[in-house]
C-alpha cells in the first residue's frame, strides 16, 4: 500500500508478489481491497509506461482483470505502440471472460494499424455482443477509411447503427462528410 501511495512501482510489486495467496481468487472475497490493489498497479504501471512488467505480476497472482483494467492498459499500449503486449492483453481478457466496452474496441480497433480485416472482425463481434459504443469506434473507423481510402468499414458502421439513438448525431455527421470527400454522395 505505501508503494502504490509513494508511487514507487517496484516496491508496490515486490509487496504484491509477497502477498501471495492471498490475491488469488479476487473475485471469491468480499472485499475490494485486492481488486482496488490490482487497479492502482495497474494506474502506476501506465504512468511509468511499464505495462508489461505490471501485466506479468497480475498474471502470476492469477489476478482477474475488470473492464477498465483492460481499457487502461490497452490506452497505454496503442500510446506506446506496443502491438505484442495488446495482442497478449487481448487473448489474456478473452480468457478470462472479461466484458468489452464500446471504449475497448476503440482501442482495440486502433491497435489495429489499418488491418481492414481484423477492424472488420471486431465490428462484427461488437455488433454481435450487443454492445454499444458506436461513438467510440466510429472515429477510428472513419480516420481508417480515410488514409485507405477504403468505404467497406464505414459501409460496416452505418449498418450498425440505430436511428432511434440520437447521441449517433455526430458520428452520422463524420459519415455523411466522409461518403461526400469519397465521392459517394449516394450513400450519404
Amino acid at each position: 500500500k505505501t508503494g502504490l501511495q509513494v508511487g514507487h512501482l517496484d516496491d508496490a510489486l515486490e509487496h504484491f508478489r509477497a502477498l501471495g495467496d492471498g490475491c488469488r481468487d479476487m473475485q471469491t472475497t468480499a472485499s475490494s481491497a485486492p481488486q482496488h490493489i490490482a487497479a492502482r498497479l495497474v494506474e502506476l504501471g501506465c504512468r511509468e509506461h511499464r505495462i508489461a512488467t505490471v501485466l506479468e505480476a497480475l498474471e502470476e497472482q492469477n489476478v482477474l482483470l475488470t473492464t477498465e483494467m483492460v481499457n487502461a492498459m490497452l490506452g497505454e499500449c496503442v500510446r506506446t505502440r506496443e502491438l505484442r503486449l495488446v495482442r497478449h492483453l487481448e487473448r489474456l481478457s478473452v480468457s478470462q471472460g472479461v466484458p468489452r466496452s464500446g471504449r475497448t474496441y476503440g482501442l482495440l480497433l486502433r491497435s489495429c494499424a489499418n488491418d481492414v480485416k481484423r477492424m472488420e472482425e471486431l465490428l462484427e463481434e461488437m455488433e454481435a455482443s450487443g454492445v454499444d459504443g458506436i461513438s467510440e469506434v466510429a472515429q477510428v473507423v472513419l480516420t481508417a477509411c480515410t488514409e485507405l481510402g477504403d468505404s467497406t468499414l464505414v459501409d460496416r458502421l452505418r449498418k450498425m447503427l440505430h436511428p432511434e439513438q440520437v447521441v449517433q448525431v455526430p458520428v452520422l455527421m463524420s459519415m455523411i462528410r466522409f461518403y461526400a470527400e469519397a465521392g459517394q454522395p449516394e450513400k450519404a
